[in-house]
């Protein structure tokens, strides 16, 4: 089976029907460290919202300054637009590291951040620490971004003052987001707004559960056909629907359950993966390579990352895989803001143009590795 996200056996859609739905935080223990305040949300969007509406909240209806680095999707940045925060992109280096030098210039030409964004991509783990001084300088609170992470290792969380996951990235669940906050009690105070930071439960998600379930009975040439037919290398996904509704459905709160006590397993199961997209790119002949080493990687990445020596070079090995039926993936998109000033932020069109993502679910073995050999 190859698919782009991992799919749900029919032990864990039964499941999730009829199985009891855990608390807020019970769900959370796999990603709690500490005795945070807990949220879940939809997607990681709704949190990087809710973050902004309490800064507003906070500071009387004055919309937060925040950063980001440039090696961000857009659309992703949607909801937060509408909050009315000021977003600026800051560079980040060829290691996905924020450009220090970069940003402290940045502190020189105009506001500081109110929060700054340190994104840990692909399950990789960046230097908290850092981003934590840099915070201290600057007078910002520091949000994590672990959406792309399976659960807390190599200290991603242990820096932030707001830290999200985004487990139906990685999990076949159809929604669910988790937001902790660190020492509620010690941030600026508005009166504990719960009005925002409440959720109601949304109803089971019936469209998702319809379409995993005809994947799983789809034979891999419809499959493969599907991907053959989708947006080539150089187009960007932005600009689709918006978010779904905030609010996180029951049946993501059972699957997540579910999948709980099985975390371990699948990490492995995704390094292992991992390790054959490794082995099948080691004689690629055209300088293309992993773009973490195994360490780097972290115990459970979210995609493999090929990094291709040139532009040319990805697409030929886009439009390859595609053929086959490969799920692989390019960067979805940046920011109006950063492909309009191309000097500053090199390094992230360089990574949209060089970088290829390719899945590393349950889902995806063996069949996609002896499809790409075919």
């Amino acid at each position: 089976m190859n698919t782009f996200v991992p799919l749900p056996s029919w032990a864990d859609l039964a499941s999730a029907a009829v199985s009891a739905c855990p608390t807020d935080k019970e769900l959370a223990q796999p990603w709690l460290k500490d005795d945070n305040f807990v949220l879940w949300f939809s997607r990681s969007a709704w949190a990087m919202w809710t973050i902004s509406e309490w800064w507003k909240a906070s500071h009387d209806n004055q919309a937060p300054h925040v950063w980001l680095p440039d090696y961000f999707c857009s659309q992703s940045a949607d909801l937060l637009r509408e909050t009315g925060a000021r977003l600026s992109f800051y560079p980040i280096g060829p290691n996905l590291e924020p450009h220090w030098a970069d940003c402290r210039e940045l502190l020189t030409q105009g506001p500081p951040p109110d929060l700054f964004f340190l994104v840990h991509y692909f399950g990789h783990a960046l230097d908290g620490h850092a981003a934590a001084a840099f915070c201290q300088t600057s007078g910002a609170l520091l949000v994590e971004d672990a959406a792309h992470v399976l659960t807390p290792a190599n200290d991603i969380g242990a820096y932030g003052d707001f830290i999200f996951f985004s487990p139906h990235k990685l999990l076949p669940t159809p929604d669910g987001a988790l937001l902790l906050i660190r020492n509620l009690d010690a941030l600026p105070d508005a009166g504990k707004p719960t009005e925002f930071l409440s959720c109601k439960r949304a109803q089971p998600a019936w469209t998702w559960i319809t379409k995993r379930s005809l994947q799983k009975f789809a034979p891999s040439w419809i499959l493969r056909n599907r991907i053959q037919g989708m947006p080539g290398f150089d187009v960007d996904l932005g600009g689709a629907a918006r978010e779904p509704d905030r609010d996180m459905s029951k049946t993501g709160r059972r699957l997540i359950a579910r999948y709980a006590t099985k975390l371990s397993g699948i990490a492995a199961q995704r390094k292992e993966a991992a390790k054959v997209w490794r082995e099948y790119f080691s004689g690629a002949g055209d300088g293309s390579e992993p773009f973490f080493d195994l360490e780097e990687e972290g115990p459970a990445p979210y995609r493999f990352t090929l990094k291709c020596p040139d532009k040319s070079s990805a697409s030929a090995h886009f439009t390859s895989l595609r053929q086959k039926g490969i799920a692989v993936e390019t960067w979805p998109d940046l920011a109006p803001a950063v492909t309009a000033d191309p000097n500053r932020h090199k390094t992230a069109m360089m990574l949209r143009d060089h970088l290829l993502f390719l899945p590393v679910h349950g889902s995806c073995t063996p069949n996609a590795f002896e499809d790409a050999n075919n």
